[in-house]
């Protein structure tokens, strides 16, 4: 008997030094051996699960801590044994209970309270999990891996500063602690610290050149701080180091998306797929790359794909529903419809952005931005709003993504260049994509003080900001692409305003001011928008002063269009025609012998969508006739060729009708249900024509056709639209300057002297 027993212990005793030399498989047999003679011997059926939990077959070493504590079910070592492999099977509730046992019955409690914190950080419960990590490190202060742990997790809560002490702390202990270095520096790069994170970065590569980690975070900061080929040399080393690991593929492929390398994104989103075929980032960023090179079916096979392997991917259902208007393709409208309930019901479904071309419900509206900007920006704590005042001009920020060739700031321009000095200093805040076009420059010469902070934090943006004691801050993105929401919650000036580029509410608390007129805003709409309101008289809309357009006539083939014929047009993005407008159209070319409706032709696929839905309407395809893009010039000029510019719905003209307008083409609107449908209404009462507004589908179409049928009634809106250009309000930039600055003059009165923020209304000038 006692020879048996010496026996075991002989083998228990090469087991666990087999396992400390890193010979699992000699152990785990030396262990069978064991209890083939003895089926229950507790001590190697633990190490034989010991064995399994270091091999990461999690499923058996769950199975083999059962089988230990049905025999010893007091065993605390095994019991927190098991909580790791419980939590690596994702079963954290399970795994907390184990380690509460183990610590009851007077287990290991440095060890208890970590494993128990890592469990409860896998629940979500990051105050509980805090705890946990404190009281086990105050039973082993100079334990590195409990503070890397506990930063970890104060990362997770977004308590960064907090984050960046726990790490420091264990790194005083290990200074060659790769894992605090690394994700140090990631804390540092949510602070917005983004040289301190670098150094971090780069530290980790002096100590472990071969460190893919400290490659792919690099890449990501380099990313982030706009630096977009050295972001794609980083994540090149990353992959040389780990050429199967499917997260550096995936974030090369965002770095060439960001630097509009679309195809070049895709094929490094499809290796990281082929590495990890269920990679729902990757199949969603796929899609957006196949939608920036109008691929509109292969970006929805993407979607599919994402959504079969993730249903509630947030925003997702947004995405497909946005890629099918983009492609014309009306074949799941009932998707849309349960697309907005559940917006309504605050599900994270839809961008908001992508949601002003799919529904002009404003309650979903205002329901789908504050639900963004809460879960977006709700955990920035804004600084102090400043309270002091001067005798100095009025500062004023304007912050774009969009200060180049785009239609922002192509009616925005000629205002930044008048302001009145004397009253006002003018400041400019740019970001969004690196150009350098005839806009950029011109608009970098006419502010005051340029900012580009492409490439700098939120944080430090803020701070800009705040040293330039900006009083009024004017967003001029919304939640467009490229927009820089963080900056504005953290609240850099005592004023905030939404104008202009997002056509709707911000839902914002830190967004004081909208700035809007009486058209785009009715009374009765007044409930749906979370800002104050600023009423101008005339039109909210800026626009460049008019000049008549002097161009070489352009002849009708030269177009693409027939010789003869009525030629209606509408020269929207395609994503703003939607079905029953376009049943409207059909029913126009039925009604007008030999007309024809002249298109921007943005995809193959979507001319082949609107040509099929033309004949289902009984309307030929051939009568749709698609324009590519082209330069300014040429597309001012075609609107000379057209007989009527045909507004859309839910999402009207706006840039766009603005430029039918100064060529003089008359323009019909059905007034809309959002401000994104009411723009062109606006516009038209601006040049004196609200004849041209009707307030119904069935007016919009008898409108469209008597005037197609009356060209000496269309001839006069014509020559009145030429000559109100050069009188009324709408291309009056001057004019323009004085309502708004009368605006800013009423929003920084009411901040001096103490008021709340509310609705004005501006008198005309």
């Amino acid at each position: 008997m006692a020879g048996s027993q010496r026996s075991v212990l002989d083998l228990l005793q090469e087991a666990g030094q087999a396992r400390e030399i890193g010979a699992l498989d000699t152990a785990a047999k030396l262990c069978r051996l064991v209890l083939k003679s003895h089926p229950k011997q507790t001590d190697a059926l633990h190490l034989l699960a010991i064995l399994a939990l270091e091999s990461n077959n999690f499923a058996d070493a769950d199975r083999r801590f059962r089988a230990v504590l049905a025999l010893n079910p007091n065993a605390p070592q095994a019991l927190l044994n098991h909580s790791l492999a419980l939590c690596e099977l994702g079963r954290p509730e399970e795994a907390l209970a184990q380690c509460d046992r183990a610590l009851t019955l007077g287990g290991d409690g440095t060890r208890g309270h970590a494993l128990r914190a890592a469990a409860l950080r896998a629940l979500k419960r990051g105050p509980e999990a805090l705890a946990s990590y404190d009281q086990a490190i105050a039973r082993a202060p100079r334990d590195a891996e409990l503070h890397f742990n506990r930063g970890n997790l104060l990362r997770d809560l977004k308590r960064f500063e907090e984050a960046v002490r726990s790490y420091d702390t264990a790194l005083a202990i290990a200074p060659d602690h790769l894992g605090a270095i690394n994700n140090r520096g990631t804390a540092w790069r949510d602070l917005g610290q983004y040289d301190q994170a670098l150094k971090s970065y780069d530290g980790v590569l002096a100590i472990e050149p071969r460190s893919w980690q400290a490659y792919n975070n690099k890449g990501n900061l380099l990313n982030a701080m706009g630096r977009l080929e050295d972001a794609v040399a980083a994540f090149e080393q990353a992959i040389l180091q780990a050429p199967r690991n499917a997260e550096c593929h995936y974030n090369l492929g965002n770095a060439e998306q960001d630097r509009g390398r679309y195809s070049e994104a895709m094929q490094a989103y499809s290796k990281a797929l082929t590495l990890r075929p269920k990679y729902v980032e990757a199949l969603i960023n796929r899609a957006g790359a196949a939608r920036r090179l109008k691929l509109y079916k292969k970006a929805l096979a993407d979607y599919a794909a994402a959504k079969r392997e993730n249903p509630t991917f947030p925003y997702l259902d947004g995405y497909i529903a946005q890629t099918r208007a983009q492609a014309c393709d009306w074949t799941r409208t009932d998707d849309e419809r349960a697309l907005i309930d559940a917006v309504k019901a605050g599900a994270p479904v839809c961008e908001p952005f992508g949601l002003v071309s799919l529904s002009g419900r404003e309650d979903a509206l205002k329901a789908c931005a504050s639900n963004w900007a809460e879960r977006k920006f709700g955990h920035i704590a804004p600084l102090p709003r400043r309270t002091e005042g001067d005798d100095a001009p009025i500062r004023v920020a304007y912050l774009s993504p969009d200060f180049r060739n785009h239609a922002v700031a192509s009616v925005l321009a000629r205002l930044i260049e008048i302001h009145d000095r004397r009253r006002f200093r003018i400041v400019g805040m740019s970001f969004g994509p690196r150009v350098d076009d005839a806009m950029s420059r011109r608009l970098s010469k006419a502010f005051d003080a340029w900012l580009d902070v492409r490439g700098v934090s939120d944080a430090a943006a803020t701070d800009m900001l705040r040293a330039e004691r900006i009083d009024i801050a004017v967003d001029l993105a919304g939640h467009t692409e490229h927009a820089r929401t963080g900056i504005l919650a953290r609240r850099p000036a005592p004023v905030q305003v939404n104008y202009l580029g997002y056509p709707g509410t911000m839902g914002a608390p830190f967004i004081d001011y909208l700035i809007a007129d009486r058209w785009i805003v009715p009374e009765t709409s007044r409930v749906h928008y979370a800002e104050k309101i600023v009423f101008l008289p005339d039109t909210y809309q800026v626009n460049d002063t008019w000049t008549p357009i002097s161009l070489p006539p352009m002849a009708r083939a030269e177009a693409g269009l027939p010789a003869e014929g009525f030629v209606f047009c509408c020269f929207n993005n395609t994503h703003k025609i939607r079905p029953l407008m376009f049943e409207v159209w059909m029913r126009l070319l039925r009604r007008v012998p030999a007309s024809v409706l002249w298109l921007v032709g943005d995809s193959p696929e979507g001319i082949d969508n609107l040509r099929r839905e033309a004949g289902k309407r009984g309307v030929a395809p051939e009568r749709l006739i698609f324009a590519a893009r082209v330069a300014s010039s040429e597309y001012l000029a075609r609107y000379k060729l057209a007989g009527l510019f045909l507004d859309t719905l839910p999402y009207n003209g706006h840039a766009t009708a603005s430029d039918a307008l100064r060529a003089g083409l008359p323009l019909i609107t059905c007034m809309g249900s959002s401000v994104a449908g009411r723009v062109a209404a606006s516009l038209l009462h601006a040049v004196g024509l609200p004849e041209l507004i009707t307030h119904s589908l069935e007016d919009y179409e008898a409108l469209a056709v008597r005037l197609a049928e009356n060209p000496a009634e269309l001839a006069r809106l014509g020559n009145t639209l030429i000559a109100n250009s050069a009188t009324h309000a709408l291309f009056d930039t001057d004019r323009f300057r004085r309502n708004i600055e009368a605006a800013y003059l009423e929003m920084h009165r009411r901040h001096q002297a103490g008021e709340a923020p509310a609705d004005c209304t501006v008198a005309s000038s």
